[in-house]
């Protein structure tokens, strides 16, 4: 209800918001993790991109949250804000905005100054200030996969936040270059032909979708999970 965008950070549940959402909250994100490391096993899963059909369907968060339950474990990961056009992930995690993977793909910028601590083991790469049409350049070229290999050196997972897939077409480039993405669409808003056609996108870059995350789902939905819990 608080519309709280993260967790962990500083600690403990937040005071505005009921044990009963948080667990819920925090556990989703904590299974999330567990699914993708369980795939790992079996093909390689380092460099992942958080997409959605159309904005506000909630990818932002989810990145956030799922490299902050990766490094809740110890892994080390770095939260790339790929979406050039309306990047919000330097606001929610208060970092500056100076320099970040926008500058990293024009070649204006070196990795180390790119990147941001948010917590322990998780790093943060803003979208950056460089233009929109350098960067595009970089996409289209070998220049982005030198920059994913620069970031595996130094982290076991790099989270890709990407602009609209429906938008947007540069994330072809970005989804070719990565090892899985993970489509993630809202609760009773998202429209099945719009899923769908994003599906297909994606698709044609001929990287694996490695599952959906369906978000904002009612906590009335849910909540017998959190019954089970309380009673264990």
């Amino acid at each position: 209800r608080s519309r709280r965008s993260m967790f962990m950070i500083g600690g403990g549940q937040p005071d505005d918001v009921s044990q009963e959402e948080y667990f819920l909250f925090v556990e989703a994100f904590r299974r999330l993790r567990v699914e993708i490391q369980l795939l790992g096993r079996d093909i390689p899963m380092r460099r992942i991109m958080i997409a959605s059909a159309l904005p506000g369907e909630g990818k932002s968060t989810v990145v956030v949250n799922l490299g902050l339950v990766f490094g809740e474990v110890g892994k080390h990961v770095i939260i790339a804000d790929a979406d050039f056009h309306r990047p919000t992930l330097h606001r929610t995690l208060k970092t500056p905005n100076a320099k970040g993977f926008s500058d990293l793909l024009a070649g204006t910028g070196e990795l180390r100054e790119a990147m941001s601590p948010v917590a322990e083991g998780v790093w943060l790469t803003p979208r950056g200030a460089s233009s929109t049409a350098l960067t595009r350049t970089g996409l289209g070229s070998s220049r982005l996969p030198e920059v994913l290999d620069s970031m595996s050196v130094e982290a076991e997972y790099v989270l890709l936040d990407s602009s609209p897939i429906l938008l947007i077409p540069d994330n072809l480039y970005m989804a070719a270059a990565t090892d899985g993405v993970i489509l993630v669409c809202q609760s009773g808003i998202t429209r099945p032909r719009d899923f769908l056609r994003a599906k297909s996108i994606i698709e044609k870059s001929g990287t694996p979708i490695l599952g959906v995350v369906l978000n904002q789902v009612p906590v009335r939905k849910v909540n017998q999970y959190y019954s089970y819990y309380r009673a264990y």
